[in-house]
């Protein structure tokens, strides 16, 4: 090949780009002023200060242009359909089994080798081509992986009797976030799947660990609420539950059992008798329903109504877990003795 110079920097560190086409590689030298601590200006005036100093600074060219070819006597035939372009040819394309004139317009260099319009097509095609068998085969690579790790943490939850390992697993469940232990998430069978084993496994946390709780599900038969607070009374039957927020809405929830709290607000004149307590309520462990004087009138205190109820669900599981009950978060066990 010839010297080709650059026009613009005369350098001679030049890339094909195509037969007749330049970039150049070549190195500039150029000087930019630039500012600088002036040591000076803290001897002379006790502060920093700024001066101009001329840098030396070099950058690639990067100039493309053209420069004349030799041709020969034949027309171009390297388009992408194989039709004459009515240039003529500077080269012959090295594409496999290829051959074809090819001119400066539709010849480009690949791995150094000049190659027609319609060998890059077919080559780029070909390209897309594997990139797209490679791509489906990462996913079912991923898929797979992902399925056998669903599944492992799946039959670990089933098994799991001990309560740190229950615990550790269901916070370690997050939908939508591909967590590189277990996840992702994104199959709803094998999700489904997990949501359902939550209800047993929380049950199963509750028989081995018996965490603390703050209140407590009492059924009440005819019940007078007291000016003081009263100790449990035998006919008061009492499950542990844990109570918890849900945007406006609270929440009590036992080892299989979601009841929707009201306010349990209720308050009578300071003459009126007490209301009598019957049906289920959430009280505070250890203590029965009191009432307390506001303003002439006694309110009712320590006790809230039962809404609705509905089975307990995996979601609920992970909301107090996940979202971090204090009780189950602290994980202290009840010093209480069991209930009856």
């Amino acid at each position: 090949m010839r010297n080709v110079a650059c026009p613009e920097c005369a350098g001679e560190e030049v890339s094909i780009l195509a037969p007749g086409r330049y970039r150049c590689k070549s190195e500039v030298v150029y000087f930019e002023e630039v500012l600088v601590d002036d040591p000076m200006a803290r001897i002379a005036y006790g502060t920093p200060g700024m001066r101009r100093e001329r840098v030396r600074k070099v950058r690639i060219c990067g100039h493309e242009f053209h420069a004349d070819a030799p041709m020969s006597g034949e027309i171009c035939i390297g388009t992408r359909d194989g039709t004459a372009c009515g240039a003529y040819a500077v080269g012959v394309c090295q594409g496999s089994g290829c051959g074809r004139p090819v001119c400066s317009r539709h010849g480009t260099y690949v791995r150094d080798r000049l190659e027609c319009a319609r060998c890059v097509s077919a080559e780029e095609v070909a390209r897309a081509a594997r990139d797209a068998q490679n791509a489906l085969e990462r996913k079912r690579v991923e898929t797979e992986s992902a399925n056998a790790r669903a599944t492992a943490v799946c039959q670990q939850l089933a098994n799991a009797t001990d309560p740190v390992e229950i615990l550790a697993v269901i916070r370690d469940f997050k939908p939508g976030i591909r967590n590189p232990r277990i996840g992702p998430w994104d199959d709803p069978d094998h999700r489904q799947r997990f949501l359902n084993l939550l209800v047993p496994a929380w049950q199963r946390y509750l028989t081995a660990r018996s965490p603390e709780h703050p209140h407590e599900l009492a059924t009440f038969q005819g019940y007078a609420v007291p000016r003081r607070a009263g100790n449990p009374m035998s006919s008061v039957k009492r499950i542990p539950c844990w109570v918890q927020r849900h945007d406006s809405d609270e929440w009590a929830y036992t080892a299989d059992t979601a009841y929707h709290l009201g306010s349990g607000y209720q308050d009578w004149g300071n003459w009126s008798s007490p209301p009598v307590l019957r049906g289920v309520r959430v009280v505070c462990t250890g203590v029965l329903p009191q009432s307390f004087k506001v303003y002439g009138r006694r309110h009712l205190y320590h006790c809230f109504e039962i809404m609705d109820s509905r089975p307990l669900t995996g979601s609920d599981v992970l909301g107090l877990v996940n979202q971090g009950h204090q009780e189950i978060s602290n994980h202290g066990s009840n010093p209480r003795a069991p209930f009856q």
